[in-house]
């Protein structure tokens, strides 16, 4: 079952990746093994990179619509979003950080395992900004072993010599919290 497999595999990084509140968070979500009252949806946001940003807000209206529609069989609690991020590696020689882009933000510590506090983050479409934004944790993990060299999502460097490398974000959004992004996004808010 490919469902199954996804999930091991998350699982698998997320021991590896998480830190125990994150998976405290996660278990009691019911993210890897089933608990009363939560059912969790996944989210794969595979929008190709040349297609406008626009198209997010209907695709995820829809998505909802979908869900409500479904009734009980998607009546979800939270959903998990696997994100493609951008981690760029700590700055040399002391210098400032704060050169981030307007697409960009900052990994933090807080909530999760991820690549480093100080280390800026770029988001493959600009919607999962908003996307993880919602979200009530979440952890990294590293995919630059996986990615094609060439590939668009492979390791780039930048215009100021930052080498940036893949990673994937996974985060746990309360449905409530998901509906506010998808009205958000309907109204022109984080893209």
């Amino acid at each position: 079952d490919c469902l199954k497999a996804l999930l091991d595999h998350l699982k698998k990084r997320s021991q590896k990746n998480a830190s125990s509140a994150v998976l405290k968070m996660m278990n009691e979500a019911g993210v890897f093994e089933s608990v009363d009252g939560k059912r969790v949806g996944l989210i794969v946001n595979e929008r190709m990179l040349n297609l406008p940003h626009q198209i997010a807000a209907p695709a995820f209206q829809a998505l909802r619509q979908d869900m409500t529609e479904a009734g009980s069989a998607f009546d979800f609690s939270h959903l998990l979003a696997i994100i493609k991020i951008h981690v760029g590696d700590a700055v040399k020689g002391g210098q400032s950080a704060s050169k981030a882009k307007k697409n960009k933000g900052s990994v933090a510590d807080g909530d999760g395992a991820s690549a480093g506090s100080t280390n800026d983050v770029i988001y493959a479409n600009k919607e999962e900004e908003a996307l993880f934004a919602a979200s009530s944790t979440h952890f990294d993990y590293a995919v630059q072993s996986e990615t094609e060299q060439n590939s668009l999502l492979g390791v780039f460097t930048s215009d100021d010599d930052r080498t940036y490398r893949p990673f994937r974000r996974v985060c746990l959004i309360e449905r409530a919290a998901f509906n506010a992004f998808v009205d958000d996004l309907a109204a022109g808010q984080g893209v």
